[in-house]
């Protein structure tokens, strides 16, 4: 073959190449914008709370016989914790169930005397029985009262009386507590009291944990101001059902606001700079074909991978997220989608 034309050929080949690849377009990865709610993010500091919290105190005055319970343990709702002495309180009980036997026995003899007792002998009886009845129920009180039960379901505390100790009524005794769900309380400044509501749900965080980001869920709001600090007391309930947090903890609270308004997001990836201006390539269809438009953006706020633009993109618009360097105002692209 003559050398030229061979020479020839090569060249068409490879000019036809670089046309065919041009017409392609080069290839970038493409973002779509999102547009998404626009937020505010308050943040406080709180405490958590048990769910239940009661100090256990005696309502009468005795020797504890029995303590039931380890400290630090799970009890049962109902469960007997610490017993006293309930002799004296038994003796009482049997006293009053005679009484009562006695009374309703004179009651029923007199009401059936045909005409034998007066109206006001069969009103005293009747007035005597009801007396009894109510000795009675007072004695099975007091014998209830020396047994200490559990009021719910809960971690016991710790104690520090033993059996054989004389307790008087109304002593500290020890404190049961529930667990498995805890409070959150924290403060707002009154500017922000009308920034939360019901069910709204929050983050926090805990210096034990500091890594990781709990959720609760706010349940209660204080009905007035707390005139001192000026500012709304917030209750929040966090379900601690693994039993990794304790109450007392205290917590950082994020608590996201809604604005009310929408904002359009594109990956930071996309956003580059040139003589002080944002700038994004926004992608085009024309023509069957794609191509790059260089368009300034002005930004708003930052997230962790995106940026709020606040003029220059709409949503839907697509934007290149890779390859910027390779392309210029007006290039013709082949857009590639992310994996």
């Amino acid at each position: 073959m003559n050398p030229k034309k061979n020479i020839l050929l090569t060249l068409f080949t490879i000019l036809t190449v670089f046309s065919t690849a041009y017409s392609k377009g080069i290839s970038v990865e493409v973002a779509d914008t999102q547009e998404t709610s626009k937020q505010e993010y308050i943040h406080a500091v709180g405490t958590l709370l048990p769910y239940e919290r009661v100090t256990l105190r005696p309502e009468l005055s005795g020797k504890i016989t029995s303590i039931n319970f380890e400290e630090g343990s799970v009890v049962e709702k109902g469960q007997a914790l610490i017993k006293f002495d309930d002799r004296l309180a038994n003796a009482k009980l049997k006293n009053a169930k005679a009484n009562l036997s006695n009374a309703e026995q004179n009651a029923k003899r007199l009401e059936a005397s045909a005409g034998s007792a007066t109206a006001q002998q069969v009103d005293a009886a009747r007035t005597a029985k009801l007396q009894a009845e109510a000795e009675l129920e007072m004695a099975q009180i007091e014998v209830d009262h020396t047994t200490l039960t559990a009021p719910f379901k809960g971690k016991m505390g710790l104690i520090n009386q033993y059996a054989g100790s004389y307790i008087q009524i109304g002593s500290d005794l020890t404190t049961i507590v529930s667990t498995e769900k805890l409070k959150l309380e924290f403060n707002l400044p009154e500017r922000l009291a009308h920034t939360v509501e019901l069910k709204q749900p929050l983050q926090f965080s805990v210096d034990n944990f500091p890594k990781k980001k709990f959720t609760a869920e706010i349940y209660a709001l204080s009905p007035e101001i707390e005139q001192e600090g000026k500012s709304l007391t917030v209750r929040a309930i966090y379900d601690n059902h693994d039993q990794s947090l304790l109450p007392g903890m205290f917590a950082r609270i994020s608590l996201e606001i809604p604005l009310g308004y929408s904002v359009i997001m594109v990956p930071e990836e996309a956003i580059f700079s040139s003589e002080g201006k944002q700038y994004v390539y926004r992608v085009v269809k024309e023509n069957n074909q794609y191509t790059a438009k260089l368009t300034e953006v002005i930004l708003g706020e930052r997230s962790s991978f995106a940026v709020e633009i606040i003029h220059g993109l709409k949503n839907g618009d697509k934007v290149v997220k890779v390859g910027q360097a390779r392309i210029h105002d007006e290039s013709i692209i082949n857009p590639v989608e992310p994996k």
